[in-house]
């Protein structure tokens, strides 16, 4: 896993940037202790978290750097990374200026972990794949560096499972064992290589869940992608029995389709296996048509196809069955008759799905009538078990519309998605099973990670973790403003304030940004108006003054106390942060605290009242 590794004092010397990849195996005195991965599925994708322990044993005190190869598909979009040392922990960041370079450089952060992540692409046509090469530095004897990696990969979906491919780890004899665990939302049975837990592998492994029988799963996110903004849309639906059915087996026995018998036989062999049940009646067509056993050679029937033959023979069955199907095996030649054969086998609720035997241009009448009964069409011989019960599967939603698209039929145990990146106004919306779906922005890892993968210019794509994580600083009691440097000598000692233009100055400890915070107070002020109004009770004279502290994190909270002048004021407002929503989503515990003040009105002078005035008063028993 390591590849290469040197004294420090080496690392000023200028030496070509490929030399750190080319010496073979683990450098003497440095290895890697462990590595274990985590993946959870969700939305069709996979959240791949990879933990990696390495230790020094080597006699000098120099400290190393080495590279930690990381396997990930092709597709994989790098969603974050942290490394730690010694208790001090920092959190990958978009690296534009070189800061792990500025970072090792420096002679007071030696002791602090850094790392830097690129990206590599390895081998070639069907054997490529891609890499994550992580540069970490110090590594010191008795001092364990940890390094997490993330990423977001596709997962697919096919005949009600959700797999992903995790990629082969290059594990060596001398390596120690990789264990995988899974976890799936809302999936059932996640497993790695059909085994729940957590398993050990060496080489590649798949990780699979099954949606539940007649489940349906929609996502819309929304998010930036470097310099535009990107749209996922997805809609996945759980397998449904399949009940039995009357299927008609149309064969085209042409002389341009005869010789393609490999093709037929398949269909007839593996279709009625992927339904269940179901009654199998078979009708060879050319020019003219007859009934034959699904399993006999195909009669001479004439030069040419028609469609419309073949529709006679079968038409009075097809009204007296129920939910039929039928399935032209051909070329795609109908004839040139077959139209209203088309419209009537349309009116009378039968289902067109077609097997191709070979490539070559299609009538557009078939094309049209497939669609138009929610049909399928499948490519023979070659075709996989997978498109075998794609073909087979029953419509589960004859159109989704996804942004201004409409889809294929969504069947039984499949799934579509729909990735873009916008332009101007486009519509941002997933219409399916009757309602509207607007798209709303993930969480960070999965935000980070589908960014990278839409647009690999974005900054997120190259992370160092050059500056102390907010929330391991703030222990540290070191405050590390938004963008901080690379070492406790470039901390800020005590909080910054933000003023919040609100008769108020916030005081935020951890790395927030003055937008978020600014959304924070906004949402709060009508309840804490609220509490003060309550407390007031009406009295002009009334004065008080509170403050409300609030920790979040990962976007809830985590942490509420209020000090006030009142208790009644202070316990309303413990209970104003109740269901705040569009918290700022870090990994770092952000501290934020409100200070509030009322203060009392004068009162108001006597006002002298006129006889009539008085006069009326007497009269309604005021005196």
């Amino acid at each position: 896993m390591l590849r290469w590794t040197v004294p420090l004092a080496l690392l000023l010397l200028p030496l070509p940037a490929s030399a750190q990849h080319l010496l073979p195996g683990a450098p003497e005195g440095v290895r890697e202790t462990s590595r274990s991965i985590h993946v959870e599925l969700a939305h069709g994708l996979a959240m791949v978290t990879t933990r990696v322990v390495l230790e020094s044993d080597s006699d000098s005190d120099a400290p190393r750097e080495a590279i930690v190869r990381i396997p990930t598909p092709l597709d994989a979009g790098l969603a974050g990374m942290r490394a730690c040392l010694a208790g001090l922990c920092r959190r990958g960041r978009p690296d534009g200026v070189g800061a792990y370079e500025a970072a090792r450089s420096g002679r007071r952060v030696v002791a602090a972990p850094l790392a830097t992540v690129s990206a590599h692409r390895v081998g070639y046509g069907r054997a490529a794949a891609r890499e994550l090469r992580v540069a970490i530095t110090p590594l010191r004897p008795g001092a364990p560096f940890t390094l997490e990696v993330r990423y977001v990969a596709s997962a697919s979906t096919r005949g009600g499972v959700v797999s992903f491919q995790l990629p082969d780890q290059g594990s060596r004899a001398s390596d120690p064992p990789v264990w995988v665990s899974a976890e799936g939302d809302g999936l059932e049975g996640v497993s790695v290589r059909g085994v729940p837990g957590t398993v050990e592998v060496a080489t590649d492994a798949v990780v699979a869940g099954r949606l539940p029988e007649g489940a349906v799963r929609t996502s819309a996110f929304s998010f930036r992608c470097g310099d535009a903004r990107c749209v996922r849309y997805r809609v996945a639906a759980g397998p449904l029995p399949t009940p039995a059915r009357d299927v008609f087996f149309l064969l085209d026995a042409s002389p341009s389709s005869r010789a393609f018998e490999e093709g037929r036989r398949a269909a007839l062999d593996a279709l009625p296996r992927v339904l269940p049940g179901a009654r199998v009646r078979a009708v060879a067509f050319g020019s003219e048509a007859t009934e034959i056993a699904p399993d006999a050679r195909l009669p001479y029937l004439g030069p040419g196809a028609s469609f419309a033959a073949a529709w006679d023979v079968i038409d009075e069955a097809v009204a007296r069955s129920s939910a039929p199907l039928v399935v032209l095996v051909g070329d795609g030649e109908l004839g040139p008759d077959s139209t209203p054969a088309l419209r009537a086998l349309v009116e009378s609720g039968a289902t067109l799905s077609f097997v191709r035997l070979r490539e070559r241009p299609v009538d557009p009448r078939l094309e049209a009538t497939v669609r138009a009964t929610l049909g399928a069409t499948l490519a023979l011989p070659g075709a996989s078990p997978h498109a075998l019960r794609a073909f087979a599967a029953a419509v589960v939603a004859p159109s989704v519309e996804l942004g201004a698209e409409h889809s294929e039929p969504l069947r039984a145990g499949e799934e579509i998605v729909f990735e873009r990146r916008l332009s101007g106004t486009a519509p941002r919306t997933l219409h399916a099973f009757g309602r509207h779906l607007r798209a709303t922005e993930p969480h960070a890892f999965l935000r980070d990670g589908l960014a990278v993968r839409m647009a690999p210019d974005d900054p997120r794509a190259r992370l160092t973790a050059a500056a102390p994580d907010a929330w391991e600083a703030g222990r540290k009691g070191v405050r590390a403003a938004r963008g901080a440097g690379f070492g406790p000598r470039f901390g800020l000692r005590g909080s910054r304030t933000i003023r919040c233009h609100w008769g108020c100055g916030c005081e935020v400890r951890g790395s927030a940004s003055r937008e978020s915070i600014a959304r924070v107070r906004r949402r709060l002020r009508p309840r804490v108006t609220a509490c003060f109004a309550q407390a007031r009770a009406g009295r002009i004279d009334w004065a008080g003054q509170a403050t409300l502290s609030i920790r979040f994190q990962y976007g809830e909270v985590r942490a509420v106390t209020a000090t006030a002048s009142d208790p009644d004021l202070a316990a309303c407002l413990r209970r104003a942060p109740d269901h705040l929503a569009d918290l700022p989503d870090t990994d770092a515990h952000i501290e934020a605290h409100f200070p509030y003040h009322s203060t009392s009105l004068p009162s108001a002078p006597p006002v002298p009242l006129g006889p009539s005035t008085l006069s009326t008063l007497r009269d309604i028993g005021v005196h």
